[in-house]
């Protein structure tokens, strides 16, 4: 395909653990088959382990347990009424204890956290585990979160938290960075709404594998996050700071840079919600030489322009 297009193709997502290193070296090996028939194929790797978030009124990935698809695609009325029903909740809980489905990890429940709450009684349970909470309910763990989920009319937002990664996942993961055949990315732009978010990724690399890990140069990092990518995908004059180059530049704290806790926010068209996070420690952002970020908040300056293949591009 790359070399049909005469163009650079990426494939995703590359998610690097100190176990998955070696497959993903040898996964990585098919940008050596692309080069030797004048191609260019690169691994688009996550930078970082993205948190999964699912609730019931949207039903997506839970509907990919074995039976629970037509209950899911049910409307938001009968939906409820589905799971308000305990026979109908313990068919569902049996149907989701399934081991040999490969979603099996979607259905553990004892072991997700209640990330996102409407309803005023609910505001309790967020941050906490839904196993402790039916613990103190004396209920099945199922039950306590459908029991929540009824109040917030199904939008509870729940699932398993990543816990900090271990120094060997960081190390093995800026192994990848360094590789010619990966690329620093996957931000999905917000496009997966509540479910989970990637757009942070940048902040992230500073924070965690620059300033609090000191694996990487500060000088290095920006590189693969900037000039990297922009070689990549043929940006012209962009991804450095050289003269003659569009000014767009960030000016951030290299101690305080961070991405700061995820949130809910219903500021989408028909108040629907989506992930959002503050990016902490950036004081200004410079986009063709105008600013429009300033201390951290947005000016009213737009002067972005659309990128356009072979027009802003090599």
């Amino acid at each position: 395909m790359s070399v049909a297009a005469k163009s650079q193709l990426n494939w995703n997502a590359l998610v690097v653990t100190a176990q998955t290193l070696e497959s993903a070296r040898a996964r990585l090996a098919v940008g050596d088959v692309a080069a030797s028939r004048g191609g260019r194929v690169v691994g688009l790797t996550a930078p970082m382990t993205l948190d999964f978030r699912m609730n019931f009124a949207s039903g997506f990935l839970l509907d990919s347990l074995p039976g629970w698809e037509t209950t899911m695609l049910l409307p938001l009325e009968e939906k409820r009424s589905v799971l308000a029903d305990q026979r109908e909740r313990s068919r569902l809980a049996e149907l989701a204890s399934d081991k040999s489905s490969p979603l099996r990890r979607f259905a553990k429940w004892a072991d997700m956290v209640i990330y996102h709450t409407t309803a005023p009684e609910n505001a309790q349970f967020l941050g906490r585990r839904i196993g402790d909470i039916a613990d103190d309910q004396g209920k099945e763990a199922f039950d306590a979160l459908c029991d929540i989920a009824l109040a917030d009319d199904l939008t509870t937002s729940f699932g398993h938290p990543s816990d900090d990664d271990p120094l060997e996942d960081w190390e093995a993961r800026v192994d990848i960075w360094r590789d010619e055949r990966a690329v620093i990315g996957a931000s999905d732009a917000g496009a997966h709404l509540d479910m989970f978010m990637g757009g942070n990724y940048a902040t992230v690399v500073l924070r965690e594998a620059v300033a609090k890990r000191h694996l990487l140069p500060i000088e290095e990092a920006i590189r693969l996050l900037t000039a990297v990518p922009a070689d990549l995908y043929g940006l012209r004059d962009r991804g450095r700071l050289v003269p003659g180059a569009f000014a767009d530049v960030i000016v951030f704290d290299p101690d305080l840079v961070a991405t700061g806790p995820i949130e809910m926010r219903a500021d989408l068209p028909a108040g629907a919600t989506r992930l959002y996070a503050d990016a902490v420690g950036i004081d200004h952002v410079f986009c063709n030489g105008t600013e429009i970020v300033d201390h951290g908040e947005f000016t009213p300056a737009r002067p972005g322009i659309v990128l356009r293949s072979g027009v802003h591009t090599g």
